[in-house]
């Protein structure tokens, strides 16, 4: 007799408990049903420091580098699969071929050099489990002069 793993994922859209059943037919003939039972939990990230809110990097000279660590923990009662990042957030500059140097008004409209001067480390598929932290790098490295950032 021979055997296969089929691995089922289960990635709800919403809360609430989900029975489903999976068929499954075996060389034409043996019909085989699987009962599969998953509840769906909201996602509750949080920083484990509230001040780190908003981080104050300082006064930091162009083409150098402040490091700021956070620290973020699951209060899901389900492992989390997540991705950190600014650039899906704020717009971007369309880029050109031109080689004129942008405006002050660009630096500081919230477009490419802002994001391409906060990187967060790590920043893709961080895996947490329930009631587990992770500690991230924020790292502000400004190429040009940047006013400061204020929250709207």
């Amino acid at each position: 007799m021979e055997t296969l793993k089929i691995p089922i994922y289960f990635r709800p859209k919403e809360e609430g408990t989900f029975d489903e059943e999976v068929h499954f037919n075996v060389a034409g003939s043996v019909d085989e049903c699987i009962a599969v039972h998953g509840r769906g939990v909201p996602m509750k990230m949080m920083l484990v420091d509230p001040e780190d809110k908003c981080l104050d990097f300082g006064n930091t000279e162009v083409n150098s580098n402040t490091i700021k660590v956070v620290q973020v923990i699951n209060k899901s009662k389900a492992t989390a699969i997540t991705n950190f990042g600014l650039t899906e957030y704020f717009p971007k500059i369309e880029e050109t071929d031109s080689l004129e140097i942008p405006s002050r008004s660009t630096f500081t409209s919230g477009g490419s050099h802002f994001t391409d001067a906060i990187r967060i480390y790590p920043s893709k598929n961080i895996k947490i489990g329930p009631d587990k932290s992770v500690k991230l790098s924020v790292k502000f490295s400004p190429i040009c002069r940047i006013n400061p950032f204020t929250e709207k």
